[in-house]
């Protein structure tokens, strides 16, 4: 088993508009191919305007195979995902 650790980081006010996109849209997605979410966690001191996201991954689930599933979602999906939002 290992962790995912990816950080986000935003322009300052963009960072609410991505966690709520990410709940409406890309969470689901997450659940069931990305393995189980340890947390977001976000900083009131320190580095304002990120996001560390956890994930906990088997050792026999391949990172290729993840992203590969990902990509197999039909393209009316990735068009409904909207990130412009937090741009």
């Amino acid at each position: 088993m290992y962790i995912d650790h990816r950080t986000y980081n935003f322009f300052p006010g963009k960072m609410q508009a991505w966690i709520d996109a990410y709940e409406r849209l890309a969470w689901p997605l997450q659940q069931k191919y990305l393995g189980r979410c340890l947390g977001f966690f976000r900083s009131d001191i320190g580095p304002l305007n990120q996001v560390v996201h956890l994930c906990i991954q088997s050792q026999n689930q391949s990172a290729v195979h993840r992203l590969l599933l990902l990509l197999l979602i039909p393209t009316q999906y990735h068009q409904q995902l909207q990130w412009d939002v937090c741009i």
